[in-house]
């Protein structure tokens, strides 16, 4: 859920006109809510909330139907700046989650393709400082739960709990993904 900062986590929607809102939450009460952005094209679809920028509010997470990736860095109920920072084939690679792989105190992207490898873009901010596959192949009857996101482990602890019960290929490591992005 994303948090405008203010502690609550809050409500973020996306109606099929392309109006995306948020409802800052007060416990069971909306305390302010507003349209963030209408009429968003319909090529693009929020996959996601995390503090990409590391100023402990919710950003927002986009991807269109080309395989764009943007960000929405969010103050409050506006957005503060936006940028398209990476890209990946969206017939093949699909975002499976956010968290902070690193421990850097700011969201990575989670990734997954087609063949199950499965890979990370560690960001900062708008920019991808570095990304891997971190494992290839995982067998299609294991799925991802998303990370965890609550602020008491790292989603790279979750992960790797997670990842100890899953078999792993046998074979050297992946080279390098392929995952490419704007330079």
């Amino acid at each position: 859920m994303p948090d405008s900062g203010d502690g609550p986590s809050d409500i973020l929607w996306q109606d099929t006109s392309g109006d995306v809102a948020i409802w800052q939450m007060n416990g069971l009460s909306v305390a302010a809510s507003a349209i963030v952005e209408s009429a968003v094209p319909s090529n693009w679809t929020i996959r996601g909330t995390g503090d990409f920028t590391g100023d402990d509010k919710s950003d927002i997470l986009w991807q269109d139907t080309s395989g764009d990736v943007a960000i929405w860095e969010m103050n409050g109920l506006s957005v503060a700046a936006s940028a398209v920072v990476g890209f990946a084939d969206p017939s093949t690679w699909h975002i499976e989650g956010i968290g902070d792989f690193n421990g850097d105190g700011k969201s990575d992207i989670l990734w997954r393709d087609t063949s199950g490898d499965v890979a990370v873009w560690e960001m900062n901010g708008f920019s991808l400082t570095a990304s891997a596959i971190v494992e290839p192949a995982v067998p299609s009857n294991w799925s991802i739960v998303p990370p965890d996101n609550t602020g008491d482990t790292t989603a790279a602890a979750a992960a790797a709990s997670a990842a100890s019960s899953v078999p792993l290929p046998a074979g050297p490591p992946p080279t390098g993904p392929p995952i490419h992005t704007f330079g």
